[in-house]
């Protein structure tokens, strides 16, 4: 399953929190998830690394996803 950043939304940093304007890069990360019905799941997520005003280059902060 692929997931991508709403474009409209812009990304807050994962140090402050705080929303960040600039989009430094773009990482693709594959999760392991729960298996569902006996398969495995793999997400593949599209995180961007932001430019932090006070953090400095940090990847931004997904609520649903753990460090």
């Amino acid at each position: 399953m692929d997931l991508t950043p709403h474009a409209t939304r812009f990304p807050s940093c994962g140090g402050c929190q705080k929303p960040c304007s600039t989009t430094h890069e773009y990482c693709e990360r594959t999760v392991r998830d729960l298996p569902i019905l006996g398969r495995a799941v793999r997400l593949s997520v599209l995180l961007r690394r932001v430019g932090c005003r006070d953090c400095g280059k940090r990847m931004e902060a997904v609520s649903w996803l753990d460090r």
